[in-house]
Order: structure tokens, then sequence, then C-alpha cells
């Protein structure tokens, strides 16, 4: 908790304070997750990844994927009753997260003002990560997009020494489909091309 990009600057007794009246909650694939401003909580997810959904589109609309360390229900700490703006949150894999109480979270900032402006800080950053990452899934070859999304899904949250050895990656052709705006077909000889280069293997 304390080397995310939200809570890396916090006094430890601040995240020690947050801790306490956290609760670790696990979630299947597939799995709802969270609605905004439904839950008087926030979220950190621990490990996993949570797609992002649009709740107002029938099917739901899956627009993106959060991974550890993101915070969700963060707007709702901002404005609390605009709720034309919600998204719903679902397990994309095997998930964990940690449940903060709105208020606990609120309270502990009130305390010392000045994480107000660390929690403004991080939200830029965050959203800049956010535009790197989109850049580099949206724009250019479907090859350099497919190898950015494989690399963010299943690296994300991994422990920097296992980096180099082979790893599984639990997404679908579907997902990254729908994760990189592309179509299935597309996805699957992308990464047969992939398969030949001996980059990935592809299995079920």
């Amino acid at each position: 908790m304390a080397a995310s990009i939200w809570f890396r600057k916090w006094p430890q007794s601040k995240i020690d304070n947050l801790l306490l009246h956290g609760v670790i909650r696990e979630y299947r694939k597939s799995e709802k997750v969270y609605k905004d401003y439904a839950q008087k909580e926030l979220l950190l997810v621990v490990s996993g990844a949570v797609w992002c959904l649009l709740p107002d589109r029938k099917p739901l609309t899956k627009i993106s994927l959060l991974y550890p360390s993101s915070l969700i229900g963060l707007s709702q700490v901002m404005e609390s009753s605009s709720t034309h703006d919600a998204f719903e949150f679902e397990a994309a894999e095997d998930l964990a997260v940690m449940a903060i109480p709105t208020e606990i979270f609120i309270d502990t900032v009130e305390q010392k003002p000045n994480l107000w402006r660390v929690l403004a800080e991080s939200t830029v950053r965050y959203q800049r990560s956010c535009i790197r990452l989109a850049l580099g899934m949206y724009i250019g070859p479907i090859r350099d997009r497919v190898i950015v999304a494989i690399c963010q899904f299943g690296l994300a949250g991994i422990d920097p020494d296992a980096i180099g050895t082979a790893l599984c990656v639990d997404i679908s052709q579907e997902d990254l489909a729908t994760l990189l705006q592309s179509s299935r077909q597309h996805i699957n000889k992308t990464l047969r091309g992939l398969e030949q280069e001996k980059l990935v293997r592809i299995g079920y």
C-alpha cells in the first residue's frame, strides 16, 4: 500500500489507520465488484485486474482495465451527489481488493489537510499514466498494441524479480479484442504471428 501512487507519500500512521479499518475481499472472474455511489467505500486493487464498465449501455460496455494499486470510488470523496458519471466494475480475473470505508478515508485526510494536496498530485500522476497507457494500446500497429496490452495485463502487480521468466497471462482473445477496440479475428491473427516469432504461446 505504501508503494502505490495514492499512498506512497502518506505518513505510516495514516496508512495504518486505513489498514485497521480496511477489509480484504476476494472475487472470482466475472463477478460484479463495485458500483460508484452504491457503496460507501473505496476499493484498492491488491491483485488481479478489474474491468471498468459503462452501466447505461445494454449489454454493459467494457471500456478499460484497472490493475493493482488502482483506487476505485475516489469520485465519491470529491462529489458524493453526482451519479450521472457512475461506473460499474467487474473482475477480469481472480481478484483481491481492500475495501476502505469512505468515512474513514475522509476523516483520515481531514486530520492532516496536506494529504488533500498529496491526493491531487496522485490523481494528476495517475491520469498521465493512463494517457500514456492509452496511447500505447490505441495508437500504432496492432502488433505493438497487443504486446503492450499483454505486458500490462500480465505484469501488473508482479514481483519485479519474476520479470524475465515465462508468464501465464489469463486473458481471452475476446477480452483482448474488447480492450484494444479490435476484432477477435484480428487479435487471433496477430497472436499467431507473435507465436511464430516465439514471443507467446497460445493456450486455453
